[in-house]
């Protein structure tokens, strides 16, 4: 069998891998949904907008990594446009838009092709 390293030292098979590879963990994308509320409200009382706009966005992202994708949208889209209306630019800030968005694109592309093969399956399936 064949083993591979993980970040932390930490040892999976292959097959364990290939599992985590093909099905998310919609457990662990609530749990970080969680945690990113909590951060949240700790940055409200805090007061700081750009580290609340990054909780609202760890939060979309778990949105996304559930399935979620059109509450995923909103969030991103929202935030993005609130970091942009920041009296301070945080190029950080909208990088991590950014680069939530093209993970969104490609999810509902992903989305997409499932789709459409699932629907060729059927075609032939009806065929034969």
């Amino acid at each position: 069998m064949l083993w591979v390293v993980r970040p932390f030292r930490s040892f999976r098979s292959v097959t364990r891998v290939k599992l985590w590879v093909v099905r998310p963990f919609r457990w662990e994308a609530m749990q970080a949904g969680e945690i990113s509320m909590r951060q949240l409200k700790l940055a409200m009382e805090v007061g700081d907008k750009p580290i609340v706009i990054r909780c609202h966005l760890y939060f979309g992202l778990s949105l996304m990594q559930r399935g979620q994708l059109r509450p995923s949208r909103n969030v991103i889209r929202h935030q993005y446009n609130l970091a942009k209306s920041l009296p301070v630019m945080d190029r950080q800030l909208l990088d991590i838009c950014q680069g939530l968005w093209t993970k969104l694109r490609y999810m509902y592309e992903r989305r997409k092709v499932q789709k459409t093969s699932k629907r060729l399956q059927k075609m032939e399936e009806k065929e034969s």
